[in-house]
Parts: structure tokens; sequence; C-alpha cells
């Protein structure tokens, strides 16, 4: 940056001194003088827009080359992708349950059936839930029934 201010004062002062040493008389040399320094400082100061412009294009061409993942590396995002909305939704469930019928979370296991065709959207087919210990005492169409107005899915219970 400092060096482009320097450039650009630089040009200034030359095209000055080079504009008052050119002779009055000649108006047509003076003229022609002028718009010559005007044009070379128009370079000088759009000279940075080109840069900039080229910069930009360089970004572009790495951003997208970014974004083009190979399918591998689209296949294991989508796994990973779909693995993590499982994990959260059967955390929330288990929350949801333990804090409804009052059961430890030790007691309670969820496990989901996700549809894994689409990516844009994750689908319940269904849920698992295993209760344990003195969970087995809760009423297993109660929970059955509450989970199944959650997610809107099949919703089976297992007690050991």
């Amino acid at each position: 940056m400092n060096l482009y201010v320097l450039t650009i004062i630089i040009t200034s002062l030359i095209g000055g001194i080079v504009t008052s040493l050119a002779s009055s008389k000649e108006n047509g040399v003076k003229k022609h003088l002028n718009l010559v320094i005007g044009i070379i400082s128009t370079i000088v100061l759009i000279a940075p827009i080109v840069n900039i412009v080229k910069q930009t294009d360089k970004l572009q061409n790495g951003f997208e080359k970014f974004l083009s993942l190979t399918e591998t590396e689209a296949t294991e995002a989508n796994k990973l992708i779909i693995a993590t909305s499982t994990e959260n939704i059967c955390n929330g469930i288990k929350e949801a349950v333990t804090k409804e019928f009052n059961i430890k979370a030790s007691d309670v296991e969820i496990s989901a059936q996700i549809n894994d065709e689409s990516i844009e959207s994750v689908i319940i087919e269904s849920i698992t839930i295993t209760l344990k210990n003195n969970a087995t005492w809760n009423d297993s169409d109660k929970i059955k029934s509450y989970v199944s107005g959650l997610v809107g899915c099949k919703v089976v219970i297992n007690k050991i």
C-alpha cells in the first residue's frame, strides 16, 4: 500500500513538473502532454483494481476446488451427517423419556433405524427402546405411545 501511494505521488509530481516545463505558447503540445499524463495517472490509479480482480479469480478457483469433493469424500461426509443426526435423535428421545417417566438414564437405551437414502432429510423408520433394571416396571404402552407421539414412527420396547 505504501508503494502504491508513493507511485501516485511520484506520478503526480513528474506530471506536474513536465506540464509546467512545457511552453504555454505551444498550446497543442501542452494539451497532448496533459492528455498523456492524465492517461498515465489513470493507469496508476486503476492498477490495484486489476490485481484485486486477478486475486478474486484465484480465490474463486480455490473455492470451487474446495467444494468439488470426490464421490468417496461426499459419501463419507453423508455417513457422518446421518450418524450424528441419529445420535442426536436418540439422545433427545432418551432425555425426554427419562424426564417424562422419571427413569434413570443408565436404565434406558435408545436406538433408531434411519432411512439413509437421502441426505436432504433424515427419516426415522423406527425407534427401539430397551428398558433395564427398575425401568422395566414402567408401563411399556405409555412409553411407546409417548415416543410415538414425539417422532411419529413405529416404536418397539424391549425389557431386559
